[in-house]
């Protein structure tokens, strides 16, 4: 078993030995997008490099992947080798939403803006084991004051600038993207039916993955409610085991390994979660959402939350009756209302001006003027 202590004298020994690459000159205009340590094609980092690219071609853009190549048509480099140790060790930006790799030593010339990967301040997250030999996060962007507060300052141990321009994945959402979520459904094949996003969040035990979700009965409460015809997406954590239907319905679509969850928010008229962070992205469309948490004391003793989950704006249902009943007696108005409640105690930073905020950091680091 591999300690920390060990991953502790590696990272070390690394930043010793990729400092060869000082050699090369940082390049201004080169920027390199990790997004999940390399998984996916997805979320902030994504949709900053998107509108850099729509705004100018002067950016060399590069992404990082881990196992497989990309689903994008920018250069991709893996993660780990000597490629990448070369352009994450000459690009004067590297834009990434999760854990750095401590195995790289950047340079203090260098610009590391880490967009986080969950908006809100939900679920109680903290860095585990010593402390890097050497970190650089210089910005990270943030959703709210609470994740200022909590996320970053306390789970993150981050005392350094926060850029409070909202999170850049959520500008389509705050936007409506109805283009984007036309080709959505269109490539899932639901274009005609309503969609219900299940997403249970990350537990601890990888191998759990029923939550004794009945599925008939919540497609039967959503007819009753809203009408229509109605699709599951199942969507697990990208590091749990995809979750078994062992129900008679038949309207259900595994989207487990879509790239990116955003599209799927977009195009969801009902979410279900659990404790995900998924809840403050999608409380900027005022669409309907339940909190199915059928493990809560468990899960409370086990991490927690910055936030009480009560106080968040949706019905927390404890088990399927519940849930139930939480829908048919779903009330729009009471729903924007606690909404609205939700965003004033969280302060806010969402604008949907997020990537074109980012971008405009990003003109002015390298002293360029506002376009």
């Amino acid at each position: 078993m591999v300690t920390d202590s060990f991953k502790h004298y590696i990272s070390i020994l690394f930043h010793a030995i990729t400092r060869i690459f000082y050699v090369f000159p940082i390049d201004s205009r080169k920027i390199v997008f990790e997004a999940y340590m390399g998984e996916k094609y997805a979320c902030s980092p994504r949709s900053i490099c998107e509108y850099i690219d729509s705004m100018t071609k002067k950016y060399k853009l590069i992404w990082v992947y881990n196992k497989a190549h990309l689903p994008c048509a920018y250069r991709q480099i893996k993660r780990n080798s000597l490629t990448y140790f070369y352009h994450m060790l000459t690009a004067k930006f590297v834009i990434i939403n999760s854990g750095k790799n401590n195995l790289l030593a950047f340079r203090r010339s260098q610009v590391v803006i880490n967009t986080w990967h969950g908006g809100g301040a939900y679920k109680r997250v903290k860095i585990l084991g010593p402390k890097p030999h050497y970190t650089k996060n210089d910005f990270f962007i943030s959703s709210c004051e609470k994740a200022s507060q909590f996320v970053i300052r306390e789970g993150q141990s981050f005392y350094g600038e926060i850029l409070n321009f909202g999170l850049p994945r959520n500008d389509m959402l705050i936007h409506f993207d109805f283009k984007k979520a036309q080709s959505v459904k269109v490539e899932l094949n639901v274009r005609n039916r309503k969609c219900v996003l299940y997403a249970p969040t990350f537990r601890k035990d990888l191998s759990r993955t029923e939550f004794a979700l009945d599925y008939d009965g919540l497609i039967a409460s959503l007819q009753k409610r809203f009408g229509g015809e109605w699709v599951v997406l199942m969507r697990c954590h990208y590091h749990m085991r995809p979750i078994s239907c062992r129900s008679s319905v038949q309207n259900m679509i595994d989207v487990t390994r879509y790239p990116d969850m955003q599209d799927l928010l977009l195009i969801s008229d009902v979410l279900i979660t659990d404790y995900s962070s998924s809840i403050w992205d999608y409380s900027f469309l005022n669409r309907p959402a339940f909190l199915y948490a059928t493990d809560l004391k468990e899960y409370d003793q086990e991490r927690s939350f910055f936030v009480d989950i009560r106080e968040w704006p949706f019905p927390l249902c404890e088990n399927n009756d519940e849930l139930t009943k939480a829908i048919e007696s779903f009330d729009q108005g009471k729903l924007e209302q606690a909404i609205k409640k939700h965003h004033d105690y969280m302060g806010n930073f969402e604008t949907g001006n997020a990537s074109e905020k980012t971008f405009e950091f990003i003109q002015q680091c390298n002293g360029v003027a506002k376009m």
